[in-house]
């Protein structure tokens, strides 16, 4: 009896515990991302995102090797629907500082319309938990592999245009500029009109003021990273052009990004469009005149993934070209 009148103060002390450990890591994470500035979030206890889906493996919405997000239920908020994100308990030091990084940009990308808006965390667990709005049309992975069917032409490009939006405002709306790293499929997703959500910071790294790039450890999967990345650590505002590139062709191919890499590497800055495009669009864009809007399409996504980054257009150009091309005729 005396073991289980003592476990709810041993729970108690452990969550004040983890409070005092995780707060403390934020803050220096707010210090070093955006000066100290105080991020307008809620704070909920480790009780209260338990309630919101049980971590219930019926609730489960995505999984990766380091996490997994759960559909749960603010009951205090009018029933609100939301995603809750819970990372593993193997995440390493350096993958706990990446946690805190995730909950710092999401925080300031939350003014952007094309940034998955972040609603809270929790501190009293042994890792952050975050919480998310709710992406009622799920994961752009879903759609790019035909789990969840197959996006209209109108779409994809809408898609592509808002994914290059959101990159670019991170490389140009803060002091110093960030690099997502590792963009793919899995850290976009679309809400009910099908607007992007961009998320996952967890990988992402900031440059230096007065500095082009960084050095930093890889971590990106070969066929996700740019090649000067895989080769030595380097990091530049490049890097996430090229990573666009590869997810702008498996938007127009409608399969992964590594049925891809040969051809990518032996294009020559010519491709048949039969080559790449999804059939299931090809109808679709003969059929409403759209040709040039997807031949210039492809010849963007091909210039954003060539291998020396000198030839890469710039995050900015990127989504410039995209918005021409959304809006012609």
């Amino acid at each position: 009896m005396k073991k289980l009148k003592c476990w709810p103060n041993q729970e108690k002390k452990k969550c004040e515990n983890n409070f005092i450990r995780n707060g403390s890591l934020l803050q220096e994470e707010l210090i070093s991302f955006c000066k100290g500035k105080n991020l307008p979030i809620h704070v909920f206890s480790a009780k209260q995102v338990k309630k919101m889906s049980d971590f219930s493996l019926s609730q489960l919405l995505e999984e990766d090797a380091h996490f997994r997000i759960y559909r749960g239920t603010i009951e205090d908020d009018g029933n609100r629907t939301v995603s809750i994100k819970k990372y593993f308990s193997t995440i390493t030091y350096v993958g706990i500082q990446g946690i805190f990084r995730e909950i710092v940009i999401a925080t300031q990308m939350s003014i952007h319309q094309n940034s998955l808006k972040i609603i809270g965390c929790c501190l009293e667990t042994e890792f952050p938990v975050i919480v998310y709005e709710f992406p009622d049309q799920g994961c752009l992975r879903n759609y790019v592999y035909r789990d969840e069917g197959t996006l209209l032409w109108k779409h994809r490009l809408k898609i592509a245009s808002e994914i290059s939006y959101a990159l670019a405002y991170l490389q140009n709306g803060f002091h110093r500029p960030v690099i997502f790293r590792n963009l793919s499929s899995k850290d976009v997703f679309l809400d009910k009109d099908y607007v992007v959500k961009l998320t996952g910071f967890y990988f992402s790294v900031s440059i230096p003021e007065g500095e082009v790039h960084v050095n930093d450890a890889v971590v990106s999967t070969i066929g996700y990273g740019a090649p000067e990345y895989m080769a030595s650590g380097r990091l530049t505002a490049k890097t996430d052009v090229y990573c666009f590139g590869l997810l702008l062709l498996e938007l127009l191919a409608g399969c992964s990004r590594f049925k891809l890499l040969g051809m990518i590497r032996d294009h020559n800055q010519s491709i048949e469009i039969s080559m790449v495009v999804d059939p299931a669009i090809s109808t679709q864009v003969e059929e409403n005149g759209k040709q040039q809007q997807l031949n210039d399409v492809i010849k963007l996504a091909l210039r954003c993934s060539v291998s020396n980054e000198d030839d890469r257009p710039s995050m900015i150009d990127v989504a410039t070209q995209l918005k021409k091309i959304l809006h012609s005729i």
